[in-house]
């Protein structure tokens, strides 16, 4: 009988997709407690609109809709107008569920990146709900910070501030790893290296006293003086 080499991948997949069903069915039933629970939806709300798309079995999206500008785009010729921020959660081929941000965006501009990462991994269900609070809250800060006339709080800037830090992103067509990830390589050299420095001194002095007692002081004497 031949081996399934593919049987672990498979059962992977289905797992995940169980996995996926029960964050869906957890997260359905919680959306509109988080929609009251955060002061800054509702005018979002009013202006965007707010949609759930829950129709395919691999993917929930939480998005802003699309609002008028009230003022026509350059050529003059047509409203300009604006796509509201969304967030996406996506069950992948190989089992792993991706948390994404994607921006605003309207006729007149958007943000310099064009997604932002904020998980992608094997998770369960109850790990990616864990989450949801977290990432809904994500999503009206950037909906407000990501629009091109939105009024922001210091709060939201420094909320989205750091999820641009610590998060990957695809910027143009360029996968750009977290800005953390570079900054704490440099850090951590500098932590190790004096982390060793401070290991190596008692170490140093012990080895110092042993070769003392065993060469004797009068050879450590002419050693330093540069008679040996």
């Amino acid at each position: 009988m031949v081996e399934n080499i593919f049987a672990q991948a498979r059962r992977r997949q289905r797992d995940a997709e169980i996995e996926f069903r029960h964050f869906k069915a957890l997260a359905m039933a919680e959306i509109d407690t988080l929609k009251a629970a955060n002061p800054r939806f509702e005018a979002l709300d009013a202006y965007f609109g707010f949609h759930v798309d829950n129709r395919d079995d691999i993917r929930l999206e939480l998005r802003f809709g699309r609002r008028s500008m009230f003022r026509k785009d350059y050529d003059g010729k047509q409203t300009a107008t604006e796509d509201g921020a969304s967030l996406l959660y996506s069950l992948g081929a190989m089992g792993d569920i991706a948390t994404i941000l994607y921006p605003a965006k309207s006729t007149f501009g958007k943000t310099e990146e064009d997604f932002v990462f904020r998980g992608i991994g094997p998770r369960s269900g109850h790990q990616v709900f864990g989450s949801l609070k977290r990432d809904f809250d994500d999503l009206v800060a950037y909906a407000y910070v990501s629009s091109i006339e939105a009024e922001t709080t210091w709060w939201e800037r420094r909320r989205i501030g750091w999820l641009r830090f610590v998060s990957a992103m695809r910027v143009g067509d360029k996968h750009e790893a977290p800005k953390i990830k570079a900054l704490m390589g440099g850090a951590s050299k500098s932590l190790m290296l004096a982390f060793l420095t401070a290991l190596m001194r008692p170490i140093a002095i012990v080895l110092v006293a042993a070769l003392l007692v065993w060469l004797g002081k009068d050879i450590w004497i002419d050693l330093l003086r540069g008679k040996a």
